[in-house]
């Protein structure tokens, strides 16, 4: 016989009636039965996974409207309870189920209504209270970068000893180029224009190399997504 949590979820991701008690089979051999009321685990706050989204012009965007679990505390996501996707700029942008679609250089925000979403963890056996729930962040578009070119130093001339700089340009055929560059602590050797670690006892090491493409604004001074791209895959 074995004891311990568990955990009914709804596969559909969808709003559904609250369930009120639970049974969980311990002992098949004798028939023993667990009872217990079902504890309501609702959400704390709805938000989308990217802030802000990236769309390009023309090209679709995926992202995600999650929240955290009220029970357990882990990131969950909330797209089956929203009932409509919209922007407030469809010159800029159209917001469709999930997807943000590049019309216009420009910000815009895409929003997602849940009606129903269910609140903050219950151990009563009661449903949760559900409230009208309004997601919604800021959408930046502009024109898609293809890398260009890409560099590796080593070590980098900031980190100095025990690092090395990663280097690259992103352009487009109408003449927008725009530099970046990474500097990541790591022992190794420039391999190209990526970089291979030193090898553990098991032979093991890890090789970055710069990845893309990025996202500048309408007049080519900035990139306005977030974070250098690289990848590191291990060997």
């Amino acid at each position: 016989m074995t004891t311990g949590a568990y955990q009914l979820l709804n596969l559909a991701d969808a709003p559904a009636p609250a369930l009120y008690e639970g049974k969980v089979v311990t002992d098949k051999t004798f028939g023993h039965a667990t009872y217990g009321c079902m504890i309501c685990c609702g959400y704390r706050g709805a938000f989308f996974d990217q802030n802000p989204i990236i769309a390009n012009l023309s090209g679709g965007t995926l992202f995600n409207a999650i929240g955290y679990n009220a029970c357990g505390g882990a990131k969950t996501f909330l797209n089956g309870y929203a009932t409509s996707w919209w922007s407030d700029n469809n010159g800029i942008v159209t917001v469709t189920p999930r997807t943000a679609t590049g019309v216009n250089f420009g910000s815009a925000n895409a929003n997602a209504d849940m009606p129903n979403l269910p609140q903050r963890g219950i151990y009563d056996g009661t449903s949760c209270p559900v409230q009208d729930t309004l997601d919604s962040g800021p959408v930046n578009v502009g024109r898609k970068m293809p890398l260009i070119t890409s560099t590796c130093t080593s070590p980098s001339p900031f980190l100095g000893a025990g690092s090395f700089r990663l280097q690259a340009s992103w352009g487009t055929f109408g003449g927008c180029v725009l530099s970046d560059l990474k500097d990541i602590p790591g022992n190794g050797k420039c391999n190209g224009n990526c970089f291979d670690t030193t090898p553990d006892a098991s032979g093991h090491y890890l090789h970055y190399c710069v990845s893309g493409p990025r996202t500048a604004n309408s007049s080519c001074t900035q990139f306005i997504d977030t974070g250098f791209p690289f990848t590191s895959v291990k060997f």
